[in-house]
């Protein structure tokens, strides 16, 4: 993983997790809670979405890096503003790395 440059982690974003608790219904009611705010570089290699056996499949659309975190997983959401990017995988490199890769796709609300 190569380290980015001075001034790379530019944009701010916010790391979310859910939680899920019953709704009395028999469903659920999701909840997003801040976990950090941090710095990260974005950028967006490609991106599409196809039809499979399962249904409509989206695609990675960016790549978030930011500094290690041990608490970063699969399944949390970034936030930058009103855009929401679901994290898909945490690129860890060899565990001795500095930064972590988020791959991520963007979302609407």
């Amino acid at each position: 993983m190569s380290t980015p440059g001075i001034g790379a982690l530019r944009r701010r974003i916010t790391l979310e997790s859910q939680s899920r608790s019953a709704d009395g219904g028999g469903g659920v009611v999701i909840t997003w809670t801040p976990v950090a705010e941090v710095w990260a570089e974005m950028h967006s290699p490609s991106g599409s979405e196809g039809v499979t056996a399962e249904g409509l499949q989206g695609r990675v659309t960016h790549v978030l890096t930011i500094r290690r975190r041990s608490d970063v997983k699969p399944a949390m959401r970034a936030r930058l503003g009103q855009r929401l990017f679901m994290i898909e995988a945490v690129l860890d490199g060899d565990g001795a790395e500095p930064f972590l890769r988020l791959l991520a796709e963007e979302r609407n609300l």
